[in-house]
């Protein structure tokens, strides 16, 4: 696993690997996050299975890798 953030705040975090699954919480840039593994979408668009945490919850799901500091995992899932 490797650690990262986001990009900024208010990044999507979804139940799956696209923007038209749903979203199920918001990323902020000051937020704790490990990456898990990256899967490429049909549409060529690259996405990161995370966890991300901060003082309250701990969320995991999926973000497109342009929305993370470092471009998401390096490792396939």
């Amino acid at each position: 696993m490797q650690s990262g953030g986001f990009t900024s705040d208010s990044v999507a975090i979804h139940t799956g690997p696209s923007a038209d699954c749903h979203t199920i919480a918001w990323g902020e840039a000051t937020d704790s996050v490990v990456y898990h593994c990256y899967v490429v979408g049909s549409d060529g668009t690259s996405w990161t299975h995370l966890e991300a945490s901060d003082d309250t919850q701990v969320v995991r799901g999926w973000v497109q890798d342009s929305e993370l500091e470092d471009g998401g995992s390096g490792h396939a899932c």
